[in-house]
């Protein structure tokens, strides 16, 4: 025994000298470094030390959060949204490690947002799906974990989130970010005392001690993905030069000439986060020119997004549809034939092929996509959380039409109504901003419109802030009429209340205050157009 044991240590001796750690000179051995070898470990030492101590155990509040995730049969992308969107993190970047205390937890995690980002097969986010798709990775050979023991934890967390309602999981959130942020600080200030002992150079010390102190600040305040750095000439020097040289890409049409004049051609992919408004009184038409924008971007290549508070699934997606099967001639599929609002038990003629051209031409790449969801009573949060969501699904997602902004759900906290409509505004502004996204939004017009000449941004209800921030809006309004005239809905005015970029038709400048609209409300669509 003593032999083996004597052989075991001699063999770690050649294994060190062969590394360098260990150097066999005249007087015997020595350390290559003593001093590098010593530091490195003082920090295993104090690393070690500080897991024992650390008093910021924040596994309950990891536990909740992962649980209400993961808990029930629907898709919970928009709870994950909330918990990402808490950290400040952009669509693009994925949940840090550092703010799971276990690493069953991160890598629990690591999975929830693969799905929530659209990186596995399922599109789906709960307890269920989450197994099936690890349980295929690991069939694949792309995952090695064991499903069983994941399948133990998720049924577990799910049983302890059972409980709670979501303003658990909010302060949760909130006791998470402190508690991880104070052992960010706690583990800073042993390394501070460690380099002081070690007197190593102070600039490096208050260096790192300043970026330790900023990493947790942005924890707390939920601004991970935010950068801090100011910017310059010479440090934008080269991006400059890359956007001035880069291939432009063209924008992509709503298919509706009024707005494309202001929008300089249509949405642009590369150039997104802007406001654009469509204004009327309940009745006009907002919702039909929205929908019929939607659709016009879809049909020309775009990704897009339609909430609505005043649709449910079923008129969303049956109106939309019916412009497609105006435009592919499938005469047959009108808007509320689709919706089963007609007479007849039976599907309309050509209903079967229209939805296989629709999915041929969607998976040639003819066509871009558009996703919908009914959210009736939602708030603005809901509504980001929701935006966050689809982009993170789908990176190329470039408009999110949102019908409409004066039937979200009233915010409490505000003295006024004019306070909590500019703050709701301001919020999902920065939303867009922050997905890339350009933000259509339907608004109300205040009873002032009726009795104005023309509607104006004026007149747009509860806040001025909402003009003020559109790069665009169109007001709707009904012809005036003399007297014995019929009225026909099929016409509307749309007035051109503001284009901050100038109107363009084509590579020609223009001025137009005025654009009249035929409407087939049918189809959900613009027939004819005329510009004065």
């Amino acid at each position: 025994m003593t032999d083996q044991i004597q052989d075991q240590v001699l063999s770690a001796v050649d294994e060190l000298i062969a590394e360098g750690t260990f150097v066999n000179g005249p007087e015997g051995l020595s350390l290559a470094d003593e001093q590098a070898t010593l530091d490195s470990l003082d920090d295993r030492r104090e690393e070690r030390k500080a897991s024992q101590i650390d008093t910021d155990d924040s596994s309950d509040q990891e536990r909740l959060i992962l649980g209400f995730t993961l808990n029930g049969e629907k898709d919970n992308g928009p709870i994950w949204a909330k918990f990402r969107q808490a950290l400040g993190l952009r669509p693009d970047q994925t949940v840090p490690e550092s703010i799971w205390s276990e690493g069953t937890h991160h890598r629990l995690a690591e999975e929830i947002d693969a799905i929530f980002r659209g990186n596995r097969d399922v599109r789906t986010l709960n307890g269920r799906t989450l197994i099936e798709s690890y349980k295929l990775r690991v069939e694949r050979d792309q995952a090695h974990g064991s499903v069983q023991a994941l399948s133990q934890m998720v049924v577990e967390l799910r049983e302890e989130a059972g409980s709670f309602v979501e303003n658990d999981m909010l302060i949760a959130i909130e006791l998470l970010q402190s508690s991880r942020a104070r052992s960010i600080l706690k583990l800073a200030n042993r390394n501070l005392e460690n380099a002081l002992r070690r007197d190593r150079n102070v600039e490096t010390v208050v260096q790192d001690m300043q970026r330790t102190i900023e990493s947790a600040k942005s924890l707390v305040a939920g601004r991970l993905g935010e950068d801090i750095e100011l910017s310059s000439f010479a440090s934008i020097q080269d991006e400059l030069a890359d956007a001035m040289t880069a291939v432009k890409d063209l924008p992509i049409s709503t298919g509706i000439v009024a707005l494309d004049m202001d929008l300089q051609g249509g949405v642009q992919p590369s150039d997104t986060g802007k406001l654009n408004v469509i204004g009327a009184r309940t009745g006009v038409g907002k919702t039909t020119l929205g929908a019929a924008a939607a659709m016009g971007l879809t049909l020309n290549g775009g990704n897009t997004l339609f909430l609505s508070t005043e649709l449910n699934t079923r008129e969303i997606g049956a109106r939309c549809l019916s412009h497609y099967a105006y435009h592919r001639n499938f005469m047959q599929c009108r808007s509320w034939v689709l919706e089963g609002r007609g007479k007849k038990r039976e599907i309309p003629q050509g209903y079967e092929e229209m939805m296989q051209q629709w999915t041929t031409e969607k998976q040639d790449g003819t066509i871009g996509d558009i996703n919908f969801r009914a959210m009736f009573h939602a708030s603005a949060e809901d509504m980001v959380d929701a935006m966050y969501a689809a982009k993170a699904k789908n990176p190329r997602l470039s408009s999110v039409f949102l019908d409409h902004f004066h039937a979200l759900r009233p915010s409490k906290g505000y003295s006024n109504r004019s306070q909590e409509m500019e703050a709701r505004i301001l919020f999902l502004h920065q939303a867009a901003k922050a997905c890339h996204v350009d933000l259509f939004l339907m608004a109300q017009l205040n009873r002032d419109a009726c009795l104005a000449n023309k509607p104006s941004i004026e007149h747009i209800n509860g806040t001025d802030a909402i003009g003020q921030l559109a790069t665009a809006a169109w007001l709707l309004e009904f012809p005036k009429r003399e007297e014995g005239v019929a009225f026909n809905p099929g016409v509307l005015d749309c007035f051109h209340g503001k284009f901050r970029n100038g109107q363009r038709i084509g590579d020609d400048f223009v001025n137009h205050e005025q654009s009249i609209l035929q409407i087939n409300r049918e189809y959900i669509t613009i027939t004819s157009e005329a510009h004065v």
